[in-house]
């Protein structure tokens, strides 16, 4: 997820590949047909195109991409993948397991996605294939050449869709444009309590493959971030993402990681993806928005990005943010900026008639620009619920740097927005690493503890009436507070309803308190959160040229001014 992105591919994937089966299984089908080799890897043999190259992963470092089509064998003992890869080309990634002795099955996907299982072993992925919408045979003919331990595998089924969701129909199988966005039969929503979303402030990072569980650990308890955006699906998805399933979100929710969700769709049709090395020609995304079918398009990436939420159990309520990379949003008079509008447009109302969240993803110059005009001009135009902007200038404090006020002014998404303050870097947390983005998160997420607000309290003055109301996310109303652990500043108090009032009576002191909020439908979903609050002297305000020394003194005990609340700094 970035404005610019460079072609991709870690070194550890050029090692010599002793799985490809020898050159006589390489051969050319009757005139008309394209040449196959064949390749086998744990207990599995499919047919896939000669040209495509083969790559053992199994073990070593390594990026599974989909830049370039290829087949990946193997399970990558860490991902080397830069944060952020757009793809789209078709790719085989087959990733071992056990085989087991029944009858193995695929299923397809949304957009023609085939996965291979050993019926039997839940959840034990074998293959998957990703489709190609230019060659809607090709991964049926994959698929149809899988053997698992010298047995043939079933006929590709749809995998089964949730109950509430209407099947959707993808613009490969039928070009006419769906209904109106506006029109489409609203999804039947149970009567459920109110259930606010979860929104947090802090940092966050990205990265393009979801980490397994170990690594979120390890980066839990040693880095300074709680959220990590996940790619959830989307046809321009760069990475595979053989660690994204309901378990992974459940386990990584119980570690407290709050998820970002991020969906790639089809991109702006004047955007650039890369320079092409031979023609030093700029190339398009691989799946660009078509013009006439923008509304169709945006539909259709919402309902698929619905299931993919709802089977990895992320359920109604939460967000999903479509990855819009820059464009130049004046190019073709605007036309192509009206298309990405008209597609956004339509997503956001799909989103919300299934009881999600709309966010939109691109950068603070371009993309969030085009949206802020629509969002104050356009008449019809739904505004998503929350934006995430890109502006790489490494100030990652707060979510309102966002370079001049047109860009994004302080008066839209006030409290609903994520800023990507640096671009792809590689962290070491816990003794792990990763290439990540970074960002300053203060909007809504996913997560199954309750989120607690404001981020932070204070400063306070000496003397002076304060009053704060915290806040919870996230969970079933009503919420009751309490403290844990610590004291509020002297003079103040806090109500089982989340009220912090009072006169602050002791000045140049740091008080650290602990508060719960418990959801009233599931107490274990409490969260928790600790404040860190100073209280100043009546006479050295906020602004005061020696505020930061005079504070440095008193929370260090070196003096705490006078007794009457004041510094006298004379």
């Amino acid at each position: 997820m970035r404005p610019a992105l460079p072609a991709v591919l870690a070194a550890a994937l050029l090692a010599p590949l002793l799985t490809v089966l020898p050159a006589a299984a390489e051969h050319t089908e009757p005139a008309g047909s394209a040449a196959t080799k064949e390749v086998a890897f744990a207990g599995l043999t499919a047919t896939v195109p000669a040209d495509w190259p083969v790559y053992d992963v199994d073990g070593v470092p390594a990026c599974v991409s989909t830049e370039h089509s290829a087949v990946f064998l193997g399970s990558p003992s860490q991902d080397t993948c830069a944060a952020g890869l757009i793809g789209g080309a078709p790719i085989v990634h087959i990733t071992g397991g056990d085989a087991g002795t029944d009858q193995p099955i695929a299923e397809r996907g949304t957009y023609g996605d085939i996965t291979v299982r050993a019926a039997g072993a839940v959840g034990t992925v074998l293959a998957v294939i990703t489709a190609d919408p230019d060659n809607a045979t090709l991964a049926d003919t994959v698929a149809d050449s899988f053997t698992v331990n010298g047995k043939p595998v079933g006929t590709v089924t749809a995998t089964p869709l949730p109950a509430s969701v209407p099947a959707p129909q993808t613009l490969a199988q039928n070009p006419t444009p769906l209904a109106a966005t506006d029109t489409v039969t609203p999804v039947p929503q149970a009567a459920d309590p109110k259930v606010e979303p979860l929104l947090y402030t802090g940092l966050g990072f990205d990265a393009c493959t979801a980490p397994a569980v170990e690594t979120m650990r390890a980066w839990r308890s040693a880095s300074p971030f709680e959220a990590i955006g996940v790619y959830v699906g989307g046809i321009s998805r760069g990475c595979a993402q053989p660690n994204l399933t309901a378990d992974w979100v459940a386990q990584v929710h119980a570690m407290g990681w709050r998820l970002i969700p991020i969906y790639v769709g089809r991109q702006a049709d004047c955007a650039v993806w890369k320079t092409d090395k031979k023609t030093k020609k700029p190339l398009p995304y691989p799946h660009v928005i078509t013009r006439s079918l923008a509304a169709a398009q945006g539909v259709e990436a919402a309902v698929d990005a619905i299931l993919q939420m709802r089977s990895l159990g992320l359920a109604a309520g939460s967000p999903i943010y479509l990855d819009m990379e820059s464009w130049p949003i004046a190019a073709a008079g605007g036309k192509c900026t009206d298309a990405v509008l008209e597609f956004t447009n339509a997503w956001t109302k799909r989103l919300h008639q299934a009881g999600y969240l709309s966010g939109f993803y691109s950068s603070a110059a371009t993309g969030i620009t085009a949206l802020v005009e629509a969002t104050r001009n356009r008449a019809g135009f739904l505004a998503p619920d929350a934006v995430w902007f890109a502006r790489w200038d490494a100030k990652g404090a707060s979510a309102w740097d966002v370079g001049t006020p047109q860009h994004l002014p302080d008066d839209l998404w006030p409290d609903m927005r994520i800023k990507q303050f640096l671009g792809g870097h590689e962290e070491t947390w816990g003794g792990v690493t990763i290439n990540i983005d970074s960002n300053f998160v203060n909007g809504p997420v996913t997560g199954t503890v309750i989120g607690l607000g404001p981020g932070s309290i204070g400063p306070l003055t000496y003397g002076k009436p304060m009053k704060v109301r915290l806040t919870g996310s996230g969970g079933v109303l009503p919420y009751v507070f309490g403290r844990v652990d610590g004291s509020w500043p002297a003079g103040l108090q806090m109500s089982r309803l989340g009220l912090v009032s009072g006169t602050p009576t002791s000045a140049g002191r740091e008080s650290t308190v602990q508060v719960r909020v418990k959801d009233a439908g599931d107490p274990a979903r409490a969260g928790l959160r600790t404040y860190s609050i100073y209280t100043t002297y009546a006479d050295i305000p906020t602004t005061q040229t020696f505020y930061e020394p005079i504070k440095w003194l008193a929370t260090n005990a070196i003096t705490f001014g006078y007794g009457d609340g004041t510094y006298r700094p004379t």
